[in-house]
């Protein structure tokens, strides 16, 4: 019998000029969508009532994706202070595994870290 389970993935990335420049690129890009959709969220919310119970699902949604701009703001902060050589953890993802009858278990639920380098995936260890 087999069972999957959930795993965690790292994705680490070893920190060079051209990476930074295009990891920002694509951040502010980001950032910029999720500034446009609060702009969309905060009319759509001003339109309508303080009682609204669609107003409050606007503010909820509002409060979210201001967030989501702080977080990828920080993360561009991160990775302008790496050094040229440094990891850099770009995205913490969820994998599955599948557990056999007989397999070691711990193994199994340690997370597993792929590491790029030169736009390469160049070691997988977990």
């Amino acid at each position: 019998m087999e069972v999957h389970i959930k795993r965690s993935v790292h994705i680490t990335v070893t920190v060079d000029a051209s990476f930074k420049k295009k990891y920002i690129v694509l951040v502010s890009r980001l950032i910029e969508e999720l500034r446009h959709q609060l702009r969309a969220i905060t009319i759509s919310a001003d339109d309508l009532a303080a009682d609204d119970p669609y107003r409050a699902f606007l503010t909820q949604r509002m409060f979210e994706t201001r967030l989501k701009v702080d977080q990828l703001m920080h993360q561009i902060a991160t990775v302008k202070a790496c050094k040229d050589g440094e990891d850099f953890t770009l995205s913490r993802l969820e994998g599955y595994t599948t557990l056999n009858e007989g397999q070691a278990f711990l193994s199994n639920l340690i997370p597993v870290v792929v590491h790029v380098s030169n736009d390469q995936v160049t070691t997988i260890s977990g």
